[in-house]
């Protein structure tokens, strides 16, 4: 297993579309806290690794990665963003803030944000 930390570490709780649960525990040959090298170490064949769908949907299409568990999921993890009051918030803030969340939303397995930037 390659583990990404701090987010499961070598216990990963999984959930299934009909809302069963299970936790997948196992010793973890590699731990990282950068996707990047996870990724690259399941690619070099360290073992497998829970990584979000949008950074390997390409390497699923091109049959690099295999999804060994198609019908069930790890939680999904919440991106936050702490920001100033409107009235005090330097504009380049807002505007960068509303990128951000455009950017969020367009990338394919991602859920559409809750955020109110202003």
């Amino acid at each position: 297993m390659v583990a990404v930390e701090p987010f499961e570490g070598a216990r990963v709780p999984l959930a299934d579309r009909a809302g069963h649960e299970a936790l997948v525990a196992a010793k973890a040959a590699f731990s990282t806290d950068n996707l990047v090298a996870a990724r690259a170490a399941v690619l070099c064949g360290a073992g497998w690794a829970v990584l979000p769908r949008w950074f390997v949907d390409d390497d699923l299409a091109a049959g690099r990665l295999i999804d060994v568990l198609p019908s069930w999921r790890a939680p999904t993890l919440t991106i936050n963003a702490a920001l100033l009051p409107a009235t005090r918030r330097p504009r380049r803030v807002t505007v960068f803030a509303d990128h951000l969340a455009e950017a969020v939303t367009a990338t394919a397995g991602i859920a559409p944000p809750n955020v109110s930037t202003r």
